[in-house]
């Protein structure tokens, strides 16, 4: 299920190399996914692969017709905790504890995108 107002772990599961981030904001149209990543709305062509209770795979395609997987599950409290806060601490960011997932993902929005969220 795609849900616009929360916080999601995105990563590309044929580059298990590459670290997860995160996507915020998301809009989804027929052809494209927009979306927010700390520093500037990113564009994905493509389409909807699949949808799951907890996210959604994106099937991201190029301009040569080339096609990857694109995997937006939505951010748990532990998942955060074990990937994203060390580095967020590490650049100086002030991380409160959270309460809960719901507590974690309006202080994201707050955060970037000067928006609460709807909260729950």
């Amino acid at each position: 299920m795609i849900v616009r107002h929360a916080v999601y772990r995105k990563w590309f599961p044929d580059s298990p190399q590459e670290a997860a981030s995160l996507a915020l904001d998301i809009k989804v149209t027929p052809r494209s996914l927009m979306f927010f990543d700390h520093d500037q709305e990113q564009h994905f062509p493509g389409l909807v692969f699949s949808e799951s209770p907890d996210g959604f795979t994106w099937l991201l395609s190029d301009t040569d017709g080339n096609q990857r997987q694109v995997i937006f599950q939505v951010l748990t409290l532990g998942q955060f905790e074990r990937e994203f806060r060390p580095s967020l601490e590490a650049q100086a960011v002030s991380v409160p504890r959270f309460l809960n997932t719901s507590h974690l993902h309006q202080w994201y929005r707050q955060l970037y995108l000067s928006d609460p969220g709807i909260p729950g």
